[in-house]
């Protein structure tokens, strides 16, 4: 795996894609991470033609994307099933885009649940996910990973710090 030079559109929140494509090249940056779209998160209700049109400005800018951030929080109160779902959506996609990495968030430890059992709860929500996603590949190269990020455990009892 190559390693690129890139940023993510989180550093410039008020700007337009294009925009952000234009200065990563000129500023020599190799690839970028998709946060944000025209200053919104990427949400799964994008049309179809949002999805084109942007798939579109990303082939077009000859840079490659490093990851897109989903916002996808794995704890956050929605049945197991149902974080699955929109984890499957949001890699397909990453998928249309070829993004090779998903940033999930693991969110908050539930009250009640230690942030052993919370963490365990989110990688199996993960591994559950990725044995669907593996299934559905077909040996496809390309298809994109998951990146977890910011799991926010509570301090006290049994908390790590």
């Amino acid at each position: 795996m190559t390693l690129k030079l890139a940023f993510s559109t989180v550093a410039c929140a008020d700007w337009s894609l294009e925009r952000a494509l234009e200065q990563a090249r000129r500023w020599g940056y190799e690839g970028l991470e998709l946060h944000l779209v025209d200053g919104q998160l990427i949400g799964l209700d994008l049309s179809s033609s949002d999805r084109e049109s942007i798939g579109r400005l990303l082939r077009e800018s000859g840079l490659g994307l490093v990851a897109a951030d989903s916002s996808i929080r794995l704890l956050n109160g929605q049945l197991d099933v149902e974080v699955e779902h929109d984890l499957m959506s949001f890699l397909e996609l990453a998928a249309e885009w070829s993004v090779p990495l998903v940033r999930v968030f693991g969110g908050d430890a539930p009250e009640g649940i230690s942030n052993e059992d919370a963490m365990a709860k989110a990688v199996r929500i993960l591994e559950q996910t990725s044995i669907v996603a593996e299934a559905r590949r077909q040996d496809r190269a390309g298809d994109p990973r998951f990146i977890l990020s910011r799991f926010h455990g509570r301090q006290g009892a049994g908390a790590r710090a």
